[in-house]
């Protein structure tokens, strides 16, 4: 049977199209407590341009925003800062953003580390670093709701707090650097990451991890020397 190329469309594909009203781009901005640190901007005619539909208040705080990301299909905008964490509920229909959920989020937010240890994949898995022990924990986004991995999620647990992170698209692999190591893990079947073997020559600690979109590719930077 013949297809127009609009009816195979890929769920990247459907992103594409314009029937979704609402942010796409998100960025902090250090202000006073009586403003919105966080602003949103939406595509138009090519670029971005601001977006009208704000909440009263996004993280009005004095606390700088230092972490953001959009859950899977636009649903949600989630912030952290050093102190706190908020999880915004975008209204499908007129776009607009917040207040912030509470309660209902499963999200606990506890003492971060400055550096902004945090990165969550595509499909809702999200890792944020900590300054105390666990020294970081994953929480998986579902229903509207994100639901905490056991700290036994990595086959072996870090030592001290970590200084960058890095999911991949699909959340199949996960690599953590801090002052005195660098790891990389992948996500078996039983949901667990497991420490994959050294490859050598990565960057301790790193100073930024990024993969690839097909996750076949990881790249490292590190400090001069």
């Amino acid at each position: 049977r013949y297809k127009e190329r609009w009816q195979m469309m890929t769920e990247e594909d459907a992103r594409q199209i314009d029937g979704y009203i609402g942010p796409e781009l998100a960025i902090s901005v250090t202000q006073n407590a009586s403003a919105n640190n966080i602003k949103l901007f939406e595509r138009q005619c090519g670029q971005f341009k601001a977006y009208s539909a704000l909440p009263d208040n996004l993280t009005a705080s004095s606390v700088s925003t230092v972490g953001l990301a959009f859950t899977k299909n636009n649903n949600y905008l989630f912030a952290y800062n050093n102190s706190a964490c908020y999880l915004y509920a975008i209204h499908s229909v007129t776009g607009v953003v917040g207040p912030a959920v509470t309660g209902s989020t499963g999200l606990s937010c506890g003492t971060y580390p400055a550096s902004p240890a945090i990165d969550m994949s595509e499909n809702g898995y999200l890792f944020i670093g900590q300054s105390s022990s666990p020294y970081g924990k994953l929480w998986r986004f579902d229903n509207g709701k994100f639901i905490e991995e056991t700290n036994t999620v990595l086959s072996a647990v870090l030592a001290t707090a970590p200084t960058k992170v890095a999911i991949s698209k699909n959340g199949n692999y996960l690599a953590i650097t801090g002052a005195a190591y660098t790891r990389i893990y992948y996500k078996n079947s039983s949901g667990t990451y497991t420490l994959m073997s050294d490859p050598g020559s990565k960057p301790t600690p790193a100073t930024a991890i990024a993969f690839s979109d097909d996750e076949k590719l990881m790249a490292m930077g590190t400090g001069a020397s």
